[in-house]
C-alpha cells in the first residue's frame, strides 16, 4: 500500500511538472511594432528581442542578394533569399555606425539559386520575425553569392554595412507608401 500510495503522489508531481513546463504563447510578439521598440543597433538580439513580429522601411541595395542553401521549405531543400534593407531615417541610431543601419532581410525561398527575383527597387515597408543570428560558419566551397549561414557577422564584411545583430524573416512587403496588410489586433 505504501509503494502504490507513492507511485500515486509521484505521477501528480511529474503531472504537476509537466503542466508548468507548456509553453505559453506570447500574442503580443504577435503583433507588428517598430523595430526600435523591440532592439536597439548595436544591441545583441537575445530570447527577449527574438521571434517579435516587427517592421522597418527602407530600399533595397541593388546586387546585394546573396543565398544560403541547406533550407528547407514543404520538405524540398532550397535556398534563403537574402538581401540588405538600409533602413529609412536611420542615420542618427547609432553614433558607432558612421551612417545609416541596415538589416539583413530573408526575403523568401527558392528551390534553385538561379530563381532568385530582383529586389525591388523603391522604398518598402517589410514586416516579419526578428531572430536571432546565425553562427558564422567557415569557408565552406561555394559558388559566389552563397552563404553558408545567415550571420550578420559575415554580412557586415560583404555588404561594407553596420547590421542588426539578427535579421528579419519577412512575411509581408509592401511600397513604402503603402499601408501593410494587418489584422485589427495588429498582427
Amino acid at each position: 500500500m505504501i509503494i502504490a500510495a507513492l507511485f500515486v503522489i509521484l505521477s501528480m508531481w511529474q503531472l504537476s511538472s509537466s503542466d508548468q513546463a507548456s509553453t505559453v504563447a506570447d500574442p503580443d510578439k504577435d503583433r507588428v511594432k517598430p523595430l526600435t521598440e523591440v532592439i536597439k543597433p548595436g544591441e545583441v538580439a537575445t530570447a527577449t528581442t527574438a521571434d517579435h513580429t516587427v517592421e522597418i522601411t527602407g530600399s533595397y541595395v541593388p546586387d546585394s542578394t546573396v543565398v544560403i542553401p541547406g533550407r528547407l521549405y514543404d520538405g524540398a531543400e532550397g535556398y534563403w533569399v537574402v538581401t540588405e534593407l538600409v533602413i529609412q531615417d536611420s542615420e542618427e541610431l547609432w553614433d558607432a555606425a558612421n551612417g545609416p543601419m541596415s538589416m539583413a532581410v530573408a526575403r523568401g525561398w527558392v528551390e534553385s539559386a538561379d530563381q532568385v527575383p530582383a529586389a525591388p527597387s523603391e522604398p518598402v515597408t517589410v514586416a516579419g520575425r526578428f531572430l536571432p543570428p546565425e553562427a558564422p560558419l567557415g569557408d565552406a566551397e561555394l559558388p559566389e553569392g552563397q552563404l553558408p549561414s545567415l550571420s550578420p557577422a559575415q554580412l557586415t564584411n560583404v555588404w561594407a554595412a553596420p547590421l542588426y545583430s539578427g535579421y528579419i524573416a519577412a512575411a509581408a512587403e509592401v511600397p513604402a507608401a503603402d499601408e501593410l496588410p494587418v489584422t485589427e489586433q495588429g498582427s
